[in-house]
């Protein structure tokens, strides 16, 4: 399954903001799968990093304000890290993986990155 655009976790009355997630550096090409709240919104085959800009793909999800789960998976290496978010506002967070074969989250941050 492909996920294109944002996908709605919630209600749409005002309750909902988007969390913008940015797989970064590291990914060679495994199968990545994103929760959101236990709710599967991305799995997608062969994703890997384009090295000139720092990215590998992305997706925004709407959730509703306050408490936010979001993990993500690469099932074939047997890794998967979960981050808990308070949001309020619209935010965007970078995922990685390291050469040690860890996932790790950048902070959440209020601007875009900035990929040319």
């Amino acid at each position: 399954m492909q996920y294109w655009g944002v996908q709605h976790m919630g209600n749409r009355e005002g309750n909902e903001v988007v969390i913008h997630i940015a797989l970064q550096e590291g990914f060679e090409g495994e199968i990545v799968v994103i929760r959101v709240n236990g709710n599967e919104v991305f799995h997608k085959p062969n994703v890997k990093t384009r090295l000139q800009i720092g990215i590998a793909d992305f997706i925004e999800v709407g959730v509703q304000k306050g408490s936010v789960n979001v993990e993500v998976a690469l099932p074939l290496k047997n890794l998967s890290k979960s981050i808990v978010l308070q949001v309020s506002t619209p935010i965007y967070i970078g995922v990685s993986v390291t050469r040690d074969d860890r996932i790790v989250y950048t902070e959440p941050r209020r601007e875009p990155f900035g990929y040319l």
